[in-house]
């Protein structure tokens, strides 16, 4: 009986289990017929040509990421992307190439790479996480925003910049408890206010990097020829992965914090910029690298491939609706006049307001509107654009009785003490009584729009009823 036999280009691998098919495609050689050697991506050999050994290196494919750093002001993100290298970008001292006539499987078109001493010699392939989209690098293989490969000697220059640390992109902020001033729509442009005016933008604070080791050849000199040892770390497709994450926020209580002193704008707008970034030395040495060509990669998936969408940070109104120190309660019942853009291109869409600080009168809170449930501290809207009086108002329950009840202490009954408006001024009556709290002026204008405070503290009221007169009502400060 005959035995199942493998495919083309594929073989057996025997482990302490038995035989099981290699199923990791490798490249058969240009011209391969049965029994012909196969080779795997990035793989290393060494070939002969002439009385000298020299280098050739499989083409292979790169998954790898891409992040907008160090343009992280609204957010950080990154995306993953496949690149084909097909040639050395870097070349330490001592390397050249000497170019192929053409090859599916080998570097430089079937070309090689010439050594021409005695030592130890790395093949490596690097991703460096930068942007090219705003100049931040001035390196044209930085700018490429792809993977490269890298052969040098050990105690090459180069050498330190390539095994640069690695590790992912990282970014943070700050927390500020003071409402700062700058992130409004009006202020950084569209139509959503940053972070409720109490967060500055995310600011970059380390390059990320990563790079991976192919191969280690040992160049020897015997009888004036350079011989190869050559020790292979990796075949096949390479991952270079370095995620752009977020490293946490700094809270800070400080009042001289806005976005004109945001460490953000703080960071790129130094001489040389980004220099609060940790690794900023990195990014130096890797500016110091020189392309050997432009055209060692093709990008196969790539931001042509899709349509970018990232999560807005922004959020429409949002400062305006922050408590900051400005809003801190000075006394009872006090104003603070807001106004809420809810579309820039249509101000008569603004919402004019005031955050009211909460009070007594006669030891109750009151709410800030009838019915509402809603006990003060409150947010009032004024809905009309005309000057509004700003009352308190107290009823008198079974007001035309021999028993009448005030104030009335039931939170739900509908004379409970609220604050009420009004375009025009308000008397007293037996079943109501009014104090006007302030008066709310220029509504519809949010260049002044404003409220004039009349009181300035909690209040207590008395109500006196003799016979047929009108019930008169006596206000106290407490």
């Amino acid at each position: 009986m005959s035995k199942a036999q493998p495919g083309s280009g594929y073989g057996f691998i025997s482990s302490g289990y038995g035989f099981s098919l290699n199923t990791e495609k490798p490249f058969a050689d240009a011209g391969a017929g049965a029994g012909v050697e196969s080779f795997q991506q990035f793989q290393v050999r060494s070939i002969k040509v002439g009385v000298d050994n020299k280098l050739q290196i499989a083409k292979g494919t790169v998954t790898f990421t891409q992040s907008n750093m160090p343009r992280v002001k609204f957010g950080g993100h990154y995306d993953k992307r496949q690149a084909w290298l097909s040639k050395v970008a870097v070349y330490g001292t001592g390397i050249s190439r000497t170019a192929g006539s053409g090859s599916p499987i080998w570097m430089e078109g079937g070309g090689y790479y010439n050594i021409s001493s005695a030592g130890t010699y790395y093949v490596t392939v690097s991703k460096f996480d930068i942007n090219q989209s705003n100049d931040d690098t001035d390196s044209t293989l930085l700018n490429e925003e792809a993977p490269w490969v890298s052969i040098f000697k050990a105690g090459d220059s180069i050498e330190n910049t390539i095994f640069s640390e690695t590790g992912p992109s990282e970014y943070a902020n700050t927390t500020n408890m003071n409402k700062m001033t700058g992130y409004t729509a009006a202020d950084i442009g569209g139509t959503k206010d940053w972070g409720n005016c109490h967060t500055t933008y995310f600011n970059p604070v380390k390059w990320g990097y990563d790079v991976k080791l192919i191969a280690i050849v040992y160049a020897t000199s015997f009888a004036d020829a350079i011989t190869f040892t050559i020790d292979q770390h990796i075949v096949g497709p390479i991952d270079l992965h370095i995620p752009c994450q977020f490293n946490g926020t700094f809270l800070t209580n400080r009042d001289d914090l806005n976005e004109t002193n945001d460490p953000y704008n703080i960071n790129r707008d130094a001489d040389p910029a980004w220099p609060n970034i940790a690794n900023a030395s990195t990014k130096t040495a890797m500016d110091g690298l020189t392309a050997a060509n432009t055209d060692w990669y093709e990008e196969f998936v790539g931001p042509a491939d899709w349509t970018e969408q990232n999560f807005d940070y922004r959020t429409t109104g949002s400062c305006a609706a922050q408590d900051d120190d400005a809003d801190a309660c000075e006394h009872p019942f006090q104003f603070h006049p807001k106004v809420t853009v809810v579309n820039p291109e249509d101000p008569s869409l603004n919402l004019y307001r005031a955050n009211v600080c909460s009070g007594m009168v006669n030891n109750l809170v009151p709410f800030d509107e009838p019915g509402s449930g809603t006990l003060l501290p409150a947010t009032i809207d004024f809905l009309i654009n005309e000057d509004t009086y700003i009352y308190l108002r107290l009823g008198t329950e079974a007001y035309a009785s021999d028993t009448p009840i005030f104030p009335v202490t039931d939170i739900t009954d509908e004379y409970y003490p609220t604050i009420v408006q009004s375009q025009t001024t308000l008397t007293d009556t037996d079943e109501y009584c009014y104090i006007l709290m302030g008066v709310a002026r220029n509504i519809g204008d949010p260049e002044t729009f404003t409220v004039d405070q009349t009181i300035s503290g909690s209040v207590w009221a008395e109500r006196l009823k003799v016979g047929s007169q009108t019930a008169r009502y006596y206000w106290s400060a407490v």
